[in-house]
């Protein structure tokens, strides 16, 4: 178990603290979710709550198999808009729009596949792309 996990959890019953507190990697001043998150206020992770329980009344009342249909679709759409708007079929709101439509069907796609597992592939992603932006510059 690495350094932060335990220094984020109660060292008696191994939950996670929830509240104001200064990261102890990191020096940040911010709110600790009881689901182990690091978040900039308390506002932010009730948000995130609000939304998971949205999205996984969904899965019950919907359905996995037509959530991912959806998602499918959604994404197939913002390829479509792309496609437009570089071509001035269509003006940059209707991109943002379909942007959004995806954004809230990959949520529904992580809560579905597991979203610690994605969060942590998402992490090792965006590490490699640091990576490759200071290699871009120069800088490694």
């Amino acid at each position: 178990m690495d350094n932060a996990m335990l220094k984020r959890t109660c060292q008696y019953c191994g939950s996670f603290l929830e509240g104001y507190t200064v990261n102890n990697v990191t020096g940040e001043f911010g709110y600790r979710g009881g689901d182990g998150g690091w978040y900039v206020n308390e506002t932010e992770y009730k948000n995130k709550i609000i939304i998971m329980s949205i999205l996984e009344e969904a899965i019950k009342v919907i359905g996995e198999e037509e959530l991912i249909n959806r998602a499918i679709e959604e994404m197939a759409e913002l390829t479509v808009a792309i496609s437009h708007w570089r071509r001035d079929k269509c003006d940059i709101a209707a991109v943002r729009e379909e942007i959004a439509d995806v954004m809230i069907a990959s949520r529904q796609l992580e809560v579905i596949f597991g979203e610690f597992q994605t969060e942590k592939i998402r992490e090792e992603k965006i590490e490699r792309f640091m990576k490759e932006i200071k290699e871009r510059k120069g800088i490694i």
